[in-house]
């Protein structure tokens, strides 16, 4: 993987964490709503907070040439 993520990415990451931990166990070990982790695994929500320290990641702002 390249230096930036993509928000697809960043599930990709969230889900091989998980492994074979449930959804509600998974989101316990991060510290987060089962309701939040299913949001971003879903698309509705954003990751950010808690879930990009848990992957040792942070969000920025690109800018690229139109």
């Amino acid at each position: 993987m390249s230096a930036y993520y993509t928000r697809e990415d960043v599930v990709k990451l969230l889900k091989s964490r998980q492994g074979s931990k449930t959804l509600a166990d998974f989101s316990d070990e991060i510290g987060i709503s089962f309701q939040l982790l299913s949001a971003v695994f879903n698309g509705t929500r954003q990751p950010n907070g808690k879930l990009l320290k848990f992957l040792k990641l942070r969000k920025a702002t690109v800018y690229t040439k139109a």
